[in-house]
């Protein structure tokens, strides 16, 4: 499509407005803005991170300052949410976008949507990420269809919640179904940064947010000590994807430890995403990165741990059986999870041990889910997106 030039008054450009506060929403609404961006003149702004800000981007704060773990870590950070609330909806209504898309970050950005609802805004509002009703209660999705204008689901299942209460939703197709193919072996790769054919790699993922680092890294400490010893400390090795934000932390907590040589700290994308596909195993919390662990086909456990106050909060609203979407999508237990007092060091060194040695058969059992989080095999989901966008958004007089 040629890229088209907007009247809008003040510039040839539509105005769009986005919010994404995660890690992973700020990847989702970069590929997004690629996509408009080849299709429409446009000026995007909002909240968001390192890759939106390279696609052009401008950020009225920094992204990290939304990314807050669980309820009672909600209310310890309460004045800040308030604050960054207050300024985000006053500086929406000074833009006036043609269209506000909140990304993922569903405790902020309900909260916003709410607050401009309330002041009766006249854009259109998309969500992208569709909010999880099916965790929380299927009823839960009437109070979107009155926020809404339009949701962008990446789970197949969900779309059927919104078409129930007359809400548009569009199943877009997961965002990490949409990365490169890596072309390199898993052998080229481990030459590549040092590391012998033989030599088995495990990447960790503690988690994108400061509290979350500080939950679990020193559990998964424990574990990793327990198998450098089961392999005498040689050929196994551990790779820690983060942010360039989030290194100090990391340092702070990996200084005491002798088996710091084992560790790489990793921040470019790109190597992220290569060492995770030549990893023989995976650490992973929770999240987006267990589908793509799924996708490169690299066996994994997956864990979480929040406050004791937010874990009983949570065990009394949720209503699924399982924490992961793929075992969810199973119906059974394909990846381990050790979630909250099952979180331990022991049950960690033990899992990753069976994983090591059988991990071929959860990655043939994943293979088969992975499949159905595709809309095809051609079409990107940002693709989806931005075509449904291009509709939404309100049509102009391009006489100049």
């Amino acid at each position: 499509m040629a890229k088209t030039e907007i009247k809008d008054g003040v510039g040839n450009r539509y105005k769009i407005a986005i919010i994404a506060g995660e890690s992973s929403g700020d990847l989702i609404a970069a590929k997004l803005l690629n996509q408009l961006q080849q299709k429409i003149s446009l000026d995007a702004q909002g909240v968001g991170g390192e890759n939106m800000i390279k696609r052009g981007f401008k950020t009225i704060f920094l992204m990290k300052n939304l990314s807050i773990m669980g309820y009672f870590e909600g209310i310890a950070n309460l004045p800040l949410i308030l604050i960054r609330l207050f300024q985000t909806a006053r500086w929406i209504k000074s833009y006036n976008p043609d269209i506000l898309i909140t990304v993922d970050s569903p405790g902020f950005n309900l909260r916003l949507v709410k607050k401009l609802r309330k002041q009766q805004v006249a854009f259109p509002i998309v969500q992208y990420v569709a909010p999880t009703v099916w965790a929380y209660g299927p009823e839960r999705a009437k109070k979107f269809a009155d926020l809404y204008d339009h949701i962008f689901s990446i789970l197949p299942f969900e779309k059927k919640y919104f078409d129930e209460v007359h809400l548009p939703c569009t199943y877009v197709g997961h965002p990490v179904l949409e990365d490169e193919e890596i072309i390199s072996s898993k052998e080229e790769i481990k030459k590549k940064f040092g590391f012998n054919k033989q030599d088995r790699l495990i990447t960790i993922t503690p988690g994108s947010r400061e509290q979350e680092i500080k939950h679990h890294l020193k559990v998964l400490l424990e574990a990793v000590s327990r198998l450098i010893s089961q392999y005498h400390g040689h050929g196994i090795y551990f790779i820690i994807p983060t942010f360039p934000h989030l290194l100090h932390i990391y340092q702070e907590i990996l200084c005491p430890y002798q088996f710091r040589e084992h560790i790489l700290l990793k921040t470019d994308t790109e190597e992220k995403r290569a060492l995770l596909y030549a990893s023989n195993a995976a650490f992973i919390k929770s999240g987006t990165v267990a589908i793509e662990c799924a996708l490169l086909k690299v066996p994994m456990l997956i864990f979480y741990k929040v406050s004791k106050i937010t874990a009983w909060l949570i065990r009394k609203k949720i209503k699924i059986r399982y924490i992961s979407i793929l075992n969810l999508m199973a119906d059974k237990v394909i990846i381990p999870e050790l979630i909250q007092e099952n979180f331990t060091a022991d049950n960690l060194f033990k899992e990753m041990s069976k994983l090591l040695e059988e991990g071929e058969k959860q990655v043939d059992q994943l293979n088969e889910i992975i499949q159905k989080l595709k809309v095809d095999n051609v079409t990107k989901p940002s693709q989806i997106a931005a075509e449904v966008l291009l509709k939404i958004l309100p049509k102009r007089d391009l006489s100049i």
